[in-house]
Parts: structure tokens; C-alpha cells; sequence
């Protein structure tokens, strides 16, 4: 062989450079990756919209029915206030108040109400712990505290 004679090389491709992303051609490699992440985003969004249309104001009822009368309301909290000192007579007529602005749901048991009162102070004590006027008065209780804002949520 004479000096200086070198061989050809064999033609080598040149290297590809590292990227960080794929080409528009090799970017269905991720396809497995994106389906999962597009479900659970879909799922969260789902369960947040589900959870904030159930949700209501803080200033709307704590049930799902309608808020009570203002009527209602102002008697039901006159009473709540006044109940601890009040004697019999008074009592009486904060109730009447009551039962006559009370709503549909509760009409009955606040009527039921106002008559134990009544019996009561006509001297019959079969009403004192009668498990149904108890209920009733429970029911009514319950309605106004709950519903006409007595008791604001804090938090969900």
C-alpha cells in the first residue's frame, strides 16, 4: 500500500440532537399519558360543579325548603328570645304569632302548639311531656332555627 493512502470512510448519518418534545409525528407516543390526565380532569370538574350547584348561600335556608315568611321568622325569634322569662299568658300570644305566619310544612304542628299552650293554661297537664306535642314543638323549632338563619354555616 502506498504511503499516505488512506480508506474511504463509510458514510455515517449524522447524530440526531436530543429534544425535549416529540415531533408532530412521534407526538402519539403521549396519547397514553393525556387520556388518563383528561379523565380525571373531566371527573374533578364533574364532582365540583355537582357539589357547588347542591351547594347554596350562606344567607339561603339550611333545608331544601323555602325559606319561611319574614312574619314567621320575627315571631319564631321573638319567642326564642323572650322564652326564658315569659310567663304562660305571654308565651300564648307569642306562639299565636307563630302559628299564624307559620309555614304550610309546619302549620299543623305549630297549631298544635298554640292548643297544648291553651290546655295548658286552662289547667289540663296531660299535655306536659306528651311525646307528640314535644315532636311538634321540635318540628316548629327546627324550621325557624334552621331556615330563617338563626344558625349560619361556617365553612361548607
Amino acid at each position: 500500500m502506498p504511503r499516505g493512502y488512506r480508506f474511504p470512510r463509510p458514510e455515517i448519518p449524522p447524530r440526531p440532537t436530543p429534544s425535549d418534545s416529540a415531533s408532530a409525528a412521534e407526538s402519539g407516543h403521549n396519547q397514553v399519558m393525556r387520556r388518563p390526565l383528561a379523565l380525571a380532569t373531566a371527573a374533578v370538574c364533574l364532582v365540583a360543579c355537582t357539589g357547588l350547584a347542591g351547594c347554596k348561600e350562606s344567607e339561603d335556608a339550611a333545608s331544601n325548603l323555602p325559606r319561611p315568611s319574614v312574619a314567621f321568622c320575627k315571631a319564631a325569634g321573638h319567642y326564642d328570645n323572650k322564652i326564658q322569662s315569659a310567663k304562660l299568658p305571654a308565651q300564648i300570644e307569642m306562639v299565636s304569632k307563630i302559628a299564624a305566619a307559620a309555614p304550610k310544612d309546619v302549620s299543623k304542628d305549630a297549631q298544635t302548639f298554640l292548643d297544648a299552650l291553651k290546655k295548658r293554661s286552662q289547667g289540663d297537664t296531660s299535655v306536659v311531656d306528651n311525646p307528640k306535642i314535644k315532636t311538634a314543638i321540635d318540628h316548629v323549632n327546627r324550621r325557624a332555627g334552621q331556615d330563617c338563619g338563626w344558625y349560619k354555616r361556617n365553612g361548607m
